[in-house]
């Protein structure tokens, strides 16, 4: 009796296991299935009430508690005097590279009116992907990954001009100032860019005005998922082209996803990702 009761025991644990398996695996959706899930107007705005931070530089921020979602954006006119670009590594006046630090960090140090986290990295802190300040580059291209490139106006000195890459390639970032990598672009042209996965998660991404000179960097939250759940690369793709880009791509994610104004993190938790590089603006006198 008790080898037979033993048998059922065993049998039982199979049969749930079995059963809990088979409730994990979900099937796939597919990105249109997905989007028509939730629509679009619980994450993208009528419109955007932009608030001013300094000269040049705007911010918005969105929450809807329905999904929930919660994410924040700023509106950088590249073309506005006084905006001073820095970035690490690479900013340290004694040519040294500094150590690697959060972005929040690195707003506070630096002085920086606005401030994003950029590439992926490795566990040793390795940037993944190209890195490029006042024309010298600190990280190996990586083709499949983009990258969002300044190039210095000539006219007046200023980079007053911004692209993104799809592919990071030698002649993608000939004669850049300024390079800084990021993951995939997701809108090109004004049209959103197919992806199999269709997962929420923290973001972070900039996107580019038709002519290069207008400045979107976008940060969804999503580490407390009672807050905010998080987008996808999609998703994120609406919002670009709702504030106006024809062009976007997405930087690392994830808990290394912050934004920074006036040297503080808007998150309404605290990113304790140390960065292996970030980038921002700041403002001369």
């Amino acid at each position: 009796m008790k080898r037979v009761a033993a048998l059922l025991s065993l049998a039982t644990f199979f049969l749930c296991s079995f059963a809990f398996v088979s409730c994990a695996s979900r099937t796939v959706q597919s990105t249109a299935e997905a989007e028509q899930n939730i629509p679009q107007a619980l994450y993208v705005p009528e419109s955007f009430d932009w608030r001013n931070v300094c000269r040049g530089i705007d911010r918005f921020d969105y929450e809807n508690e329905t999904i929930p979602v919660r994410w924040h954006a700023v509106r950088i006119d590249l073309a506005s005097g006084g905006l001073e670009l820095v970035a690490f590594p690479g900013s340290t006046t004694d040519g040294t590279k500094p150590r690697v630090m959060s972005t929040s960090a690195f707003a506070e140090k630096y002085g920086c009116t606005v401030a994003v986290n950029t590439s992926p990295f490795t566990r040793k802190k390795d940037i993944v992907g190209i890195h490029i300040v006042r024309g010298r580059q600190y990280a190996p291209l990586v083709e499949r990954y983009c990258a969002l490139v300044f190039r210095q106006d000539t006219e007046n000195g200023t980079y007053s001009r911004a692209s993104i890459a799809d592919n990071q390639t030698e002649e993608a970032v000939r004669g850049a100032e300024y390079a800084f990598g990021g993951f995939f672009s997701v809108l090109r042209g004004g049209s959103k860019k197919e992806f199999r996965a269709f997962r929420h998660d923290s973001r972070s991404g900039a996107g580019i005005s038709g002519d290069g000179r207008m400045l979107y960097l976008l940060v969804v939250e999503g580490e407390e998922p009672r807050k905010s759940a998080g987008l996808s690369y999609q998703q994120c793709a609406d919002i670009f082209r709702a504030m106006g880009c024809t062009d976007a791509m997405e930087f690392d994610g994830g808990s290394s996803s912050d934004l920074c104004i006036d040297g503080k993190s808007v998150l309404s938790y605290t990113c304790r990702t140390v960065q292996a590089a970030s980038f921002g603006f700041r403002v001369q006198n």
